[in-house]
């Protein structure tokens, strides 16, 4: 099995809604409070929603064998991350 390397992510900046815990846990320079970014962020949340599919029950691809699932975990995070 060939090792893989794993690398640091460096945070250039964080968005925000404005709520006051953020002041003390973000520096004000990495800190953006606006919405600029929002759509950016939620369809990088929907897409592996959409194609994991198969994990919800209620939709026309569900699978109840767990070996089913383990698959197609497998498949989606290697196409997507390592193809």
């Amino acid at each position: 099995m060939a090792k893989v390397a794993i690398s640091v992510t460096v945070v250039s900046h964080a968005n925000t809604d404005g709520y006051r815990a953020y002041n003390d846990e973000l520096p004000k320079v990495k800190r953006i409070v606006s919405k600029l970014y929002t759509q950016r962020i939620e369809r990088a949340h929907m897409t592996p929603r959409n194609r994991l599919q198969r994990l919800n029950r209620k939709t026309l691809g569900y699978s109840k064998s767990s070996e089913m699932h383990d698959r197609i975990i497998g498949t989606y995070i290697e196409r997507e991350y390592y193809v």
